[in-house]
């Protein structure tokens, strides 16, 4: 029987009696098996890369899928009520002279807060009696308790940088909201137990605060929530007086009475006029059949009964008993002396930008009426 040969194993080099022999196709072959190998290790480390990579966001999702639970679980109910949506955005207007008058409007109601720091009784919802100096003569109407309203020039006081006899406030300043977040909740806790005079201050403080956010731009990080927190607060205070008979009508008898709903009707107008220029919607709706609208609202008493400083000169400044709505400015003008047109002669600053935002008004006939805060 014939001796086998031998089987050639192919993973050597094989050193025969002729070196140069097959010298190609070893190289070849070495060749190719080195780089197998090394693709072979590459995609082993692409694959452990990309597992890791997968467990990693895996482990990333389910952090914060228990951090969101666990927010959900010790947040307060009251964070479900918060709206996606921006407060206080400017509404667009589409024509200019539209949109210099909407400028025009909103520069006045912000300009109100730099009244307030100079002398409240600057302020066009403010009436000369609440004068930031201390009241002169011991009548009771001098004897309002105003505690919500000096706290507020405190504030601005303590806050504001003194410049030509007046106080500039810093608006984005997080001590000064952080202390106007505090007076907020105490005026929000203390509406049901507050006398008549001791709410219309409390109104007036959170209308300056309101117009100072509207001033602003944004809501400052020590008052996340001020826009919604400082528009229910005045509707709260208007819901209350609204259960009441306070201001079913405007008082022509009681000079104090008179000053008492012409203040709250000159805040009602403040609102208002605000509502038509920037967004104030913020979910919750009004059906209240006793709450004014736009149509309903009266209009802003004139100069000389608002401004006058007695019962004596307001009893000789009163107008003519016909009450006047907004609506009813919306009526052309003339030269016949009706009762809109000597009106319009006799309002003070208010009444004209009450009837700018008429004008405004009546120019978008799509526009939608807001409610009042509540």
């Amino acid at each position: 029987m014939a001796p086998q040969q031998p089987s050639l194993d192919r993973t050597f080099v094989n050193m025969t009696h002729d070196p140069a022999a097959g010298r190609g196709a070893r190289r070849t072959y070495i060749r190719r098996a080195v780089m197998k190998s090394y693709h072979e290790r590459r995609n082993q480390k692409k694959r452990a890369s990309k597992l890791e990579a997968e467990v990693a966001e895996n482990r990333a999702g389910r952090r914060l899928a228990l951090m969101a639970s666990i927010d959900r679980q010790m947040a307060p109910q009251s964070s479900a009520l918060i709206p996606k949506f921006i407060l206080f955005e400017r509404k667009q207007f589409s024509e200019p002279p539209m949109l210099h008058m909407s400028c025009f409007i909103l520069r006045y109601l912000c300009g109100q807060v730099s009244k307030a720091s100079r002398d409240l009784s600057f302020v066009g919802f403010i009436h000369n009696t609440f004068s930031s100096h201390e009241p002169q003569g011991g009548s009771d109407h001098m004897a309002m308790n105003l505690n919500s309203l000096k706290t507020s020039l405190n504030l601005w006081q303590a806050y504001g940088t003194p410049s030509n006899d007046s106080i500039s406030v810093t608006a984005d300043n997080e001590s000064l909201w952080e202390l106007i977040h505090q007076h907020q909740e105490w005026i929000y806790s203390k509406i049901t137990t507050f006398n008549q005079w001791e709410l219309l201050s409390a109104a007036q403080a959170t209308t300056i605060y309101l117009l100072l956010r509207v001033k602003q731009g944004s809501n400052s990080a020590a008052f996340p929530n001020g826009d919604i927190a400082l528009l229910f607060t005045l509707g709260a205070i208007f819901r209350h007086l609204h259960s009441t008979a306070l201001l079913d009508s405007r008082p022509r008898q009681d000079w104090r009475q008179w000053v008492f709903f012409e203040s709250f009707m000159r805040i009602a107008c403040i609102y208002f006029t605000l509502s038509a220029v920037v967004s104030t919607h913020f979910g919750l709706p009004c059906h209240n059949p006793k709450d004014w609208s736009f149509h309903s609202l009266p209009v802003p008493a004139t100069k000389a009964s608002w401004a006058a400083a007695n019962a004596s000169d307001w009893a000789s400044a009163l107008p003519p008993e016909k009450e006047l709505t907004w609506k009813d400015l919306t009526s052309a003008a003339s030269l016949n002396d009706s009762p809109v047109d000597l009106w319009r002669e006799s309002s003070d600053e208010l009444g004209m930008v009450v009837m700018m935002t008429m004008t405004l008004i009546s120019q978008q006939p799509n526009y939608s009426m807001p409610s009042p805060p509540e």
